[in-house]
């Protein structure tokens, strides 16, 4: 008969109807606290401050945890930059912004022009940016929308209409099966937006931001673990 893993120390367990409900949807994206010696403070904190978790273990990128509720990440994620631990995640899924690409938008109209149709349609815009050749710059009749979130199906899919041009074509983007690097801390799997690690650099290896580094680029170094 297979043993039930003891309750985690230093953390009261959450609500069962707390856990059931969050098995109904997606979990909040794990938080990876890269510092691995400041997990006992940590584990501390979550009891003084009630921050649940339902798994903490160690791993390659430093100790997984694994919380059951926005609201817990939310907390946690507060907490640890307020104490300055090193840490990466992911954005929760309700925050993170949706992204289109619109085709068949002429390269001849500003995309300003286009943000602002956007908004007057009812649209909830972020940024409109040109797509464009990376080699030579040249410009595509393609603009990456970035609109904020919104639960279910986005308002953007449903409109008709560019600068009262029809015929348009609305897509997600394209996303390569290709494993990130983050340019902060300079680690893959993750990006700079949700890393609050020490920034690496790739220039001297030295503990600030490679855009602020006075060596010449000529020769970049590896950042190891």
């Amino acid at each position: 008969m297979a043993r039930k893993s003891p309750p985690l120390r230093g953390n009261p367990p959450p609500p069962k109807s707390l856990i059931r409900r969050c098995h109904r949807c997606h979990p909040p994206p794990p938080i990876y606290i890269q510092d691995k010696g400041k997990w006992t403070d940590v584990s501390k904190m979550c009891v003084d401050r009630k921050i649940h978790y339902t798994n903490a273990r160690s791993c390659q990128q430093g100790i997984k945890v694994q919380v059951p509720t926005a609201t817990d990440y939310r907390d946690l994620t507060r907490s640890l930059r307020e104490r300055n631990v090193p840490f990466h995640t992911y954005a929760l899924p309700e925050d993170t912004p949706t992204r289109v690409v619109i085709k068949r938008v002429p390269k001849e109209i500003a995309t300003s022009d286009v943000k602002a149709d956007l908004i007057s349609q009812g649209i909830p815009v972020q940024a409109v940016h040109r797509l464009h050749r990376a080699r030579g710059h040249i410009e595509y009749d393609m603009v990456l929308v970035v609109c904020d979130p919104s639960p279910g199906h986005h308002p953007i899919f449903k409109i008709r209409s560019v600068c009262s041009l029809t015929g348009i074509s609305i897509e997600k983007p394209y996303k390569p099966h290709l494993v990130g690097q983050c340019h902060n801390c300079q680690l893959y799997g993750h990006i700079a937006r949700n890393c609050f690690a020490t920034p690496r650099c790739v220039k001297c290896l030295g503990q600030h931001g490679t855009v602020d580094c006075p060596r010449s680029k000529d020769r970049n170094l590896c950042v190891e673990r």
